[in-house]
């Protein structure tokens, strides 16, 4: 058996998921990651006006503070979104996919608590590391990539499932890192074409930075590129979770087959 990330078996795992379950991934994605982008995007710059945040932090540490709290409740969303996917994908890998994707949406809330907080500590680490210093946001998002499906998949608590994450990505973080990298190429591209339509909506005599403030691009655009771009990371951390699994181990385990109780 292969010892390294096979990049291209990783990526077909991912389109495999998604082919089959278009509808229900594109309706799901929608519903649990644009929609409340949406209303964050308008909430939260209305509730930052009424706190005095800004007079404590000053303009840039405000906005710093807003946009840190504004993705750690994006988190929760996505590593719900993430369980999911990670539940449907390994009941196509394992061919025990008989009930509809949609069903499996009672497996992932039975296990929402250490879901929510394995997704919410995974991400504080990452953004905490980042803070820091570039480099340990990095490793740490790296070590933890798998947690959320591991959570899911084999019903661990979330200091379990970080531990697992960081046992399966120990040895390959460099590969993990490469493949991150193609998979942030169409991310970043979605988001450039949102801040170009913004500049275009407002005259285009603006710059970029504020063409990302436009209300169509707030409450419309970036939402909805932020939709394929958490199905690629959410598809992606799922795939990678089989492919460390089957390094690791082999294969998954007959213990995941009560996810599809």
């Amino acid at each position: 058996m292969a010892r390294t990330v096979d990049y291209g078996r990783v990526v077909r795992r991912a389109l495999n998921l998604t082919r089959p379950h278009a509808v229900a991934i594109s309706l799901g994605v929608l519903l649990m990651i644009s929609l409340p982008a949406a209303m964050l995007n308008w909430a939260i710059p209305k509730a930052t006006a009424a706190m005095p945040i800004v007079r404590v932090l000053g303009p840039v540490g405000a906005g710093y503070a807003v946009s840190g709290a504004h993705q750690l409740i994006l988190s929760v969303f996505q590593s719900t979104f993430t369980a999911w996917v990670a539940a449907v994908l390994v009941g196509q890998t394992k061919g025990e996919l008989t009930l509809r994707p949609w069903a499996l949406w009672g497996a992932v809330a039975r296990r929402i608590g250490p879901i929510i907080a394995t997704g919410l500590i995974a991400f504080s680490g990452y953004l905490f590391g980042l803070i820091l210093l570039v480099a340990p946001g990095v490793m740490l998002g790296l070590a933890w990539q798998v947690a959320v499906p591991a959570a899911m998949v084999e019903g661990l608590s979330p200091a379990e499932a970080l531990a697992r994450s960081a046992s399966l990505t120990r040895g390959r973080r460099w590969s993990l890192f490469g493949l991150t990298l193609i998979a942030m190429l169409p991310i970043v591209m979605l988001n450039y074409v949102a801040g170009v339509l913004g500049v275009a909506l407002m005259g285009g005599a603006v710059p970029f930075g504020v063409g990302m403030t436009a209300p169509l691009v707030l409450f419309v655009i970036k939402p909805l590129v932020a939709a394929p771009a958490v199905v690629i990371l959410a598809a992606g951390a799922a795939s990678i979770y089989i492919e460390l699994v089957d390094l690791k181990q082999g294969g998954l385990g007959s213990s995941v087959a009560e996810v599809f109780a």
